[in-house]
């Protein structure tokens, strides 16, 4: 099973209800969330995540 869901010892696996039990994963469905949330955010305002790429904030 681990060989199957391809990871190795150490590596986080994250237990996920579902209607029909419990989804044993190495993918954080919260993380992907949040990451896709971000993605959003930077397509709708590129111009000003472009320019605080490049701002000096010290």
């Amino acid at each position: 099973m681990l060989a199957r869901l391809q990871v190795e010892r150490g590596d986080s696996l994250f237990a996920v209800e579902t209607p029909g039990g419990y989804l044993l994963t190495p993918y954080d469905s919260c993380s992907a969330q949040q990451l896709e949330v971000g993605r959003r955010f930077m397509k709708e305002y590129p111009v000003t995540f472009r320019e605080l790429a490049g701002a000096d904030l010290d």
